[in-house]
């Protein structure tokens, strides 16, 4: 039984490697050509895991609001701004975030969003503190927060920004 469910698993995935290969142009709907566009010269030269990944892409921008799209738009013309070293960390970055698990991305998604909702005050506080911090201080205080709920969270640096006062 084991073999079976494994052969049928490695079936799926072939498939779903094969229809990513196989990709072409004309494959995609029209929505989804007008998206891709700017990519329309090249598709056929592009690996198939980056065509893959752009459907997908495509994709979710159909299902984004205006208000999301203009902050896309934003942070896309923010990173091209960057010099090239910056962006490639970057790029570097969302490739090790795509290797996690998914519950670890979610955990990383659920942590940007806490620091997200803060006060800008304390936000700046926070960076503040953390450039402060050497390497293996970060590593400590990652392992520290890391299974805190937000809630948790919040108390912990309440309670921190009281017993240690800058």
């Amino acid at each position: 039984m084991a073999k079976m469910i494994f052969s049928f698993v490695a079936l799926l995935m072939l498939t779903g490697v094969a229809r990513a290969a196989d990709l072409a142009w004309s494959d995609l709907s029209p929505a989804e050509q007008q998206i891709l566009k700017p990519f329309a010269g090249r598709w056929s030269q592009l690996p198939p895991e980056r065509r893959e990944r752009l459907r997908q892409n495509a994709g979710r921008w159909q299902e984004m609001t205006p208000e999301q799209r203009q902050r896309a738009r934003q942070g896309m013309e923010q990173l091209r701004q960057l010099p090239p070293e910056e962006r490639e960390r970057i790029r570097a970055h969302q490739q090790e975030f795509r290797q996690l698990p998914p519950h670890e991305q979610e955990r990383i998604r659920r942590q940007r969003q806490w620091f997200q909702q803060l006060p800008e005050e304390q936000k700046r506080a926070l960076q503040e503190k953390w450039r402060g911090l050497t390497p293996r201080q970060r590593e400590e205080f990652k392992e520290k927060m890391r299974d805190l709920t937000p809630a948790q969270r919040r108390q912990f640096l309440s309670d921190r920004d009281r017993t240690h006062p800058e």
